[in-house]
């Protein structure tokens, strides 16, 4: 217990984490907090975390799924912020400082002198001043609720948008997927009309239904014959935690290298610091979301696969031998590989990215397939357990 409570905030939220065995990654789906927020708040990384208000929300969000203490919590985020920045955590109530209560007073003496002529409504004025002030703060603290509010519910529909487009999204995902394709491809126009991303969600025919006229024409099945079949069906369907997907080779041209584009010449789409940072042994790809936000899945060499919402005018920097990335609006992004800007357009705003582009023949689109529980696989691995599942079926 002593140990506890000697631990700091990041301490102890890693260590309720790890016990409940959880990854950044699964906590961050649960809470639909960010996962680099979540790793600056284990980090104390508190300069990179929104304001103390926003910071108290996730701190509370984290403990609760973990069913910690909440006093304990907030008192030790309160220690560790005035460790980490030599600040005191802000309170977060508001009520009036001594400043403000002889500003008050001070405005009230001279309204008196103003209006001297006008005591008795003066006198009247102070009287409801308070129910005023307290009429004041409770708007404005409805109106910064529901700006929250909306700013969430905001950013979990984005992300639950781009996950659908993730998981069923299979017509061409980028006008150079169809264009581009090379020798592989057949010879065909891009349609103009092509079907939109809910249109190809439903791409698994309903069960075929045997019709009337055949089923009269065979002897008549006993009734408990008729029901075994059909339940034994429906058990199949439900235990499929690796629905069936129809997996597409990966465009050979993914993107276009801009080495005399003026985006090069522009600090304020990739700063000199992350310029400075190239490592001509990697793949160094950083990722602006200059005109929007996006919703981006992605796998560095053996490490897990990610998924990061890049909110307007943030950044994404990422090194790497082998760089897989699927976006859900690239479009509202800047690319640069190696501090070359590169041209990745896409008419959806969904696209399928390798780095090196060499790489990409090997792979399959979606290169990070969702199963029914929910976990993201690589393309390889889905196909893996989607053959396992399937014979595992058809056995007796």
């Amino acid at each position: 217990m002593d140990q506890e409570n000697e631990s700091t905030l990041g301490e102890y939220l890693k260590k309720s984490r790890e016990e409940a065995n959880f990854s950044i990654e699964k906590l961050s789906l649960k809470t639909r907090i960010n996962a680099n927020i979540l790793k600056s708040l284990e980090a104390e990384d508190f300069k990179n975390l929104p304001s103390p208000a926003y910071l108290k929300g996730f701190v509370l969000s984290y403990v609760k799924m973990f069913s910690l203490n909440d006093t304990e919590a907030i008192k030790k985020l309160e220690q560790s912020y005035l460790a980490r920045t030599n600040q005191k955590f802000p309170s977060l109530n508001h009520a009036p400082t001594a400043s403000k209560k002889s500003s008050q007073k001070t405005k009230n003496t001279d309204t008196d002198e103003l209006f001297n002529k006008s005591e008795t409504i003066l006198d009247t004025t102070k009287q409801f001043m308070p129910f005023i002030i307290g009429i004041i703060v409770i708007v404005a603290s409805f109106a910064g609720y529901k700006i929250v509010s909306t700013m969430i519910n905001q950013e979990a529909q984005t992300r639950k948008s781009i996950e659908a487009t993730q998981d069923h999204y299979d017509g061409p995902e980028d006008d150079q997927a169809v264009v581009m394709e090379g020798p592989e491809a057949p010879q065909q126009n891009v349609e103009e009309d092509s079907p939109t991303i809910d249109e190809k969600i439903i791409e698994t025919p309903p069960p075929t239904v045997p019709s009337v006229v055949k089923e009269a024409s065979q002897p008549t099945p006993k009734k408990d014959e008729v029901v075994k079949k059909k339940t034994s069906k429906s058990e199949q369907g439900k235990k499929r935690d690796f629905p069936s997907i129809d997996f597409k080779p990966l465009s050979k041209n993914l993107y276009s290298l801009m080495p005399n584009a003026p985006e090069n010449k522009d600090d304020s789409l990739m700063p000199r610091s992350y310029k400075a940072k190239l490592n001509p042994e990697l793949q160094n790809v950083y990722i602006n979301a200059l005109g929007g936000e996006t919703w981006v899945s992605y796998k560095v060499d053996e490490e897990p696969i990610q998924n990061e919402f890049i909110r307007e005018g943030k950044a994404l920097f990422l090194q790497g031998k082998e760089i897989r990335m699927f976006f859900g609006n690239v479009n509202v992004t800047k690319f640069f590989l190696n501090n070359t800007f590169i041209d990745a357009p896409s008419k959806t705003g969904v696209k399928s990215i390798v780095f090196p582009e060499s790489l990409a023949p090997k792979f399959q689109r979606p290169l990070f397939p969702r199963s029914a529980s929910g976990e993201l696989f690589t393309a390889e691995e889905y196909i893996q357990k989607m053959n396992e599942e399937e014979q595992k079926i058809g056995s007796p």
